[in-house]
């Protein structure tokens, strides 16, 4: 449903609960989601990447932070930043789709969201400000998707720590501990595409975290038309399904005889 209010120097629109007024950011001009009128659909955020053919910029600092309604995220391609604590403290946010074309994840973003267990970067993302998922208690796996390439424009101000003796940079708190590669089994795993874990080693800007390029296969395991096959998919809790699940899938393909298995990310 939408909902719109018109006035003279500015216009809101609400649409399935969330609202979105008329803002200029950085030369651009566009919509931005400031919040919720109290009427989200089962929780979830739905933010639309354009409005009446209008871009939607991105989330306002501070949209959605201390709602307790909030219980899933989805935001469409299109939408280039989330601000300023946009989301701290929802803590029963348990489920964020971030798009392709996202650039920016401000300071404070997502964090204190402790339902949150699986957080999935996109490859697009340039700038991930300090302390946006700052004790997120709740989350095992993060997986990073850029290229090589990509890398040498990505900053992740809380991936990086100084030398011993010197200050730290940044602070990343998964889970409530500075550096949980130190005890993998309970803190925070990051996972990068197949063939890239040494330029993401090599790029500096995860030194404090343990590297994982096994757990992540960025497409559905690929399937020989010519032979009958069949695919199931498992979610991180173990559930079956003959179709994927939201998040990481675990898909095992059976063909001629044989099993193929695979992690997957499936947005």
């Amino acid at each position: 449903m939408i909902a719109a209010t018109v006035g003279y120097a500015a216009e809101v629109i609400t649409v399935d609960g969330v609202t979105y007024e008329w803002q200029a950011r950085n030369n651009s001009f566009g919509y931005v989601a400031t919040g919720t009128d109290g009427s989200l659909p089962n929780g979830e955020v739905h933010i639309v990447g354009t409005l009446d053919d209008y871009r939607v910029l991105g989330v306002a600092d501070g949209a959605f932070a201390n709602n307790s309604d909030v219980r899933s995220l989805k935001i469409d391609a299109g939408v280039e930043y989330i601000g300023y604590e946009a989301f701290l403290r929802c803590k029963n946010l348990a489920s964020v789709d971030l798009p392709e074309g996202l650039r920016v994840i401000d300071e404070y973003a997502f964090a204190f969201c402790t339902s949150i267990t699986t957080v999935t970067i996109p490859s697009t993302v340039k700038d991930i400000r300090a302390q946006a998922f700052a004790q997120c208690s709740g989350v095992t796996d993060v997986f990073f998707l850029m290229t090589e390439e990509q890398l040498a424009d990505f900053t992740w101000w809380d991936g990086v720590y100084a030398l011993d003796g010197e200050e730290e940079h940044g602070g990343m708190e998964f889970n409530g501990s500075r550096k949980p590669d130190r005890n993998p089994a309970t803190g925070t795993r990051v996972h990068v595409p197949q063939g890239l874990l040494r330029a993401y080693e090599a790029s500096g800007k995860f030194e404090a975290w343990l590297l994982d390029e096994k757990k992540v296969i960025t497409a559905i395991v690929a399937v020989d038309a010519s032979a009958p096959a069949s695919v199931t998919y498992y979610n991180l809790a173990g559930r079956a399904s003959l179709s994927p699940f939201e998040g990481v899938n675990i898909v095992v393909t059976r063909q001629g005889g044989r099993s193929r298995v695979g992690k997957v990310i499936i947005r």
